[in-house]
């Protein structure tokens, strides 16, 4: 490249570019450079980061070129940066670059510093804009939670049990991050469509006719519509509506099968039958862990997904997992 051409880019590029030799003595440096520190490029030579920054980031600065010159490698790392007038302190993503020879030797070190400092203001602002929506979002399901365990007492820890298997059971098959969360605020939330259901049909302590059980039934459909309506809770609503479908479509409210349901929908679906049978209700005693387990196993493929119920019987068989009566 032309000689003078190179100079022209060189004081002209906004990136701050600096060279420094094996002992990290100052070559040459950009005019975007010199303007930060405050030393004239034709200045510059023989000169070391003592001579421009605090001490604590000179040595910081220095160790950072040992580590290049040493390595052979690149670097890419966010420092402190204060501008000459020592008054205003930036945040810097610099990447240092080794400078060979013809022998592959390192013989200096290549800098390059970009001003992230209004990029990284922007990020915490986003952060802190999340961390309060989640709250505010988490709230908001502790509140339906806690009015529903009010209404019915027969709830109360029902969802937390069958949330805290179905996130175990989800972890254990890999489920994304994504798909985990949602399965713990459905799991929260799966039995709303209850506050539909009169009291007496819920507390009823015999059998269900089949004309109560047919209203017991609305509950999934009733949980959706409540919360299909609220952006954050559309994937939500649909784990909640399917959570009672079964494998051979004997479920409900569509009698949908395999395929056709979700995963989400069927890990909630096992966590809420092993929970739902080893606790108490109105009409009969709490089952032993061991005869929900059964359940599962011996409608593996036919009620419940066979990968799911697997799982299931692997956490409690290998003590992953306890249900905290």
């Amino acid at each position: 490249m032309d000689k003078k051409l190179y100079e022209l880019l060189l004081k002209n590029l906004s990136v701050r570019i600096f060279y420094k030799d094996k002992k990290s003595n100052y070559i040459l440096i950009n005019q975007a450079y010199s303007n930060d520190i405050g030393v004239k490029p034709e200045d510059i030579k023989g000169k070391t980061d003592f001579d421009i920054h605090p001490r604590y980031l000179a040595k910081f600065y220095r160790n950072i070129d040992a580590d290049v010159i040493k390595s052979g490698k690149p670097k890419t790392i966010q420092q402190p940066y204060f501008l000459h007038d020592k008054q205003k302190q930036r945040l810097v993503e610099v990447t240092k670059i080794p400078v060979k020879n013809d022998k592959g030797e390192v013989i200096g070190v290549l800098g390059m510093l970009h001003d992230v400092t209004e990029k990284m203001q922007l990020i915490k602002k986003l952060q802190k804009t999340v961390k309060d929506y989640q709250e505010s979002f988490q709230s908001l399901v502790d509140t339906i939670t806690h009015i529903m365990e009010i209404r019915d007492p027969y709830t109360s820890g029902h969802q937390q049990k069958t949330e805290q298997l179905a996130c175990a059971i989800a972890k254990k098959m890999g489920c994304s991050a994504k798909q985990i969360e949602n399965i713990s605020i459905a799991s929260s939330v799966h039995d709303l469509g209850k506050i539909f259901i009169p009291m007496d049909i819920l507390n009823k302590p015999g059998a269900l006719n089949e004309m109560e059980f047919d209203f017991v039934k609305t509950h999934s459909t009733h949980g959706y519509n409540l919360l299909k309506g609220i952006k954050k809770f559309s994937d939500i609503a649909k784990i909640v509506y399917q959570h009672h479908e079964r494998e051979d479509g004997s479920g409900y409210p569509e009698g949908k099968k395999c395929k056709q349901i979700s995963l989400e929908a069927k890990i909630l679906a096992v966590a809420d039958v092993v929970e739902a049978m080893t606790a108490h209700r109105p009409y009969r005693p709490a089952h032993p862990l061991e005869k929900a387990l059964e359940e599962i196993k011996r409608n593996a493929g036919i009620l419940y997904d066979q990968k799911v119920v697997k799982t299931t019987l692997n956490l409690f068989k290998n003590k992953h997992f306890a249900l905290n009566g």
